[in-house]
């Protein structure tokens, strides 16, 4: 998988490259936009095998992971269907508003957790052993 990774990201180079020195086009707004629902389908494809595969309620990041994984798959879609069909449909900025908010919750959830991990571990390191 790493050949095929670092295949993807020369060539997303070469095409970069190519544009400065012989290609004559400006307008990358057809590939960023199929790049996008790639990336929103391949997020989705991650969040429901992490959701329906692994055991995430057995670890304390699992949960909040997860809650964050689910809230990124759907600003991905939202930006989707805005790119796609119209920066204006119908409550989008309500979903926008409660995406991002909830987004926000989960990512601090998810910076108190990392924190509470860290701390745990490096109080187990540190402790001395019983004589």
């Amino acid at each position: 998988m790493k050949w095929f990774t670092g295949l993807c990201a020369a060539s997303v180079g070469v095409v970069l490259l190519a544009d400065i020195w012989w290609l004559d086009t400006d307008d990358y707004r057809v590939g960023a936009n199929v790049s996008l629902i790639y990336i929103a389908l391949l997020t989705s494809v991650f969040t429901a095998r992490y959701a329906f595969w692994s055991q995430w309620w057995n670890s304390r990041v699992g949960p909040t992971y997860l809650t964050l994984k689910l809230l990124m798959t759907l600003v991905l879609w939202q930006i989707v269907v805005a790119t796609w069909w119209d920066t204006d449909f119908p409550g989008r900025q309500q979903i926008r508003f409660a995406i991002y908010s909830l987004g926000a919750v989960a990512v601090l959830a998810m910076i108190n957790t990392l924190v509470h991990e860290q701390r745990r571990g490096r109080d187990e390191f540190v402790k001395p052993p019983d004589a």
